[in-house]
């Protein structure tokens, strides 16, 4: 494992986060509902929490290589792309991009896999720290 990719990997999503939730406070406020707004800011919030995540434990790594600890690092990474972005998805289906019932159907499974990744990569973490 990279630590320098893994530090930028992190602060490239906390960026992308920010903005997204720069946008959904500023540009879709009006476009979206209420329950299309929860469902960006909880992708946000996610994304947020869980790119620190992915911060803390390539720190962590740095300090103790002998972890191993990529596999919770990637999974962290997929539950990212996998939860958040497919709440992204489902907030501007209805809105933006009128109501595509295929798209909501298909995002639905989506967003508890990728909880179940932020589980797993955390429950890693614990078993590996000894």
């Amino acid at each position: 494992m990279r630590t320098r990719n893994w530090i930028k990997i992190s602060a490239l999503s906390l960026a992308i986060g920010v903005s997204l939730g720069a946008l959904g406070a500023h540009a879709l406020k009006d476009s979206l509902s209420n329950e299309q707004l929860d469902w960006w800011n909880k992708g946000v919030f996610y994304q947020l929490i869980h790119s620190i995540g992915i911060l803390i434990i390539t720190l962590i790594s740095a300090i103790k290589p002998d972890l191993k600890l990529k596999w919770s690092l990637r999974i962290m990474l997929i539950g990212i792309f996998m939860f958040s972005g497919s709440l992204y998805i489902l907030a501007i289906n209805k809105g933006l991009l009128g109501d595509i019932t295929l798209l909501k159907y298909s995002m639905i499974p989506i967003t508890p896999i990728g909880g179940l990744c932020f589980i797993l990569s955390w429950i890693l973490l614990f078993i590996k720290v000894k």
